[in-house]
This record gives C-alpha cells, structure tokens and sequence, in this order.
C-alpha cells in the first residue's frame, strides 16, 4: 500500500533508510513488526499445505496463488527511523488478503482513525445528554472449522439485539466489527464483536 501522504511523517524523522528485515534492536518496534511478518510465513505455509490436500486443481491452484501474496506481503519496506527509533512505514506492498496479519492491522488503524475523526462532530451535532457505549460481546472458543457458522450466528444475534425495543428507544446509531483471535487451545479460535453506540 503506498501512502499517499508522507510529509507528515517526514517532519518526525531524522533520516530515511530501506530495509527487507528489521534488526529487533535497531527500532523501538522492529521486534513487533518482525513478529507480524513472521505470523504472516506462517500463515501462507498454512494455505500451501491446505492447497497441497485439495483435489480440485483450479481450487488449489488460486489458494496456492493467495498463499504467495501473503508470504510476499510486506516483504520490502521503506522505513523512516524518528528521533526515539520509532520505525514508520513509507511504503511497502500489501497483498490486502483479509486473513494477512499486517493487512488487516492496517485496515483496523484506518477504521480507528474514521472513527475518531467522525466522533466529536457527531457528538457535537447532537444533544448534550448524548453518550457513547464501548463493548465486546463473545462467545466460547469454537473449533476453528466451524467459524463461518458461529460469526453468522453471532451477527444475527446483535441483529437481534438492536431491535429490541428497549434498545431502539435509546440507540442513535453505532459501528460493529468482529475480531477473530487464535483461543488458548488448539485448532479453536476466539471471535468476538466490538460496538460503539451513541445513546440518547
């Protein structure tokens, strides 16, 4: 993804430099940003593999293809190093797959900054009682294969909720995502929804 944009981060940095790896010590964040890419290897050997079982050639073939841009994604950055060796990305090509780690991590940090941006006008356009509600609702940790099942299970269940009548009367509006992470056992994951509510 190339950002469009990098005066901003050109007046916090010192000096500029590309690099394929980070060293852990060199940046603040090169431990982290290293992991990410790490998780994201792991990740598309995960598909390999799957892809390898499959005996659809046509299926294998575009999972074998999915799996080679996450393993290639973020795989050369150009970075800017600040003063207090924070290393920033400046460009960098991103696969966009919505299982890559670093794409999605960079997908959250936009919706975030949509979200902070929205809220003051949003409160300020509306009365002084207005509140916001931040909360997580979940689940326990199904088996990994059954995921599809229980994210749509759980969207029509806080569809369900918003139409609740004791909740229609106070709710303005609001933004819901869901967050999956890997569970504490194996071959089970945590999905979890996020919401933030303007309530009058």
């Amino acid at each position: 993804m190339l950002y469009e944009n990098n005066k901003a981060l050109g007046d916090k940095v010192k000096h500029t430099r590309s690099a394929r790896t980070l060293e852990a010590d060199a940046t603040r964040n090169g431990k982290r940003l290293n992991e990410r890419k790490a998780r994201g290897i792991a990740l598309s050997k995960i598909f390999y593999a799957q892809a390898e079982k499959i005996e659809n050639e046509n299926l294998a073939l575009k999972m074998k293809k999915r799996a080679g841009r996450i393993y290639g994604c973020c795989s050369h950055r150009e970075i800017a190093i600040n003063s207090e060796r924070y290393a920033y990305t400046l460009h960098t090509h991103r696969c966009k797959d919505r299982n890559c780690v670093e794409c999605q991590r960079v997908r959250a940090f936009v919706l975030q900054e949509k979200i902070r941006a929205i809220t003051p006008s949003l409160i300020e356009r509306t009365d002084k009682s207005d509140g916001l509600i931040f909360g997580t609702l979940t689940i326990k940790n199904p088996h990994i294969n059954e995921l599809k099942d229980y994210l749509k299970l759980m969207s029509r269940a806080f569809a369900r909720l918003m139409t609740r009548k004791k909740l229609k009367g106070v709710v303005r509006g609001g933004f819901r995502c869901f967050e999956v992470t890997r569970g504490n056992i194996k071959d089970h994951c945590h999905p979890h929804i996020h919401f933030l509510l303007q309530i009058a």
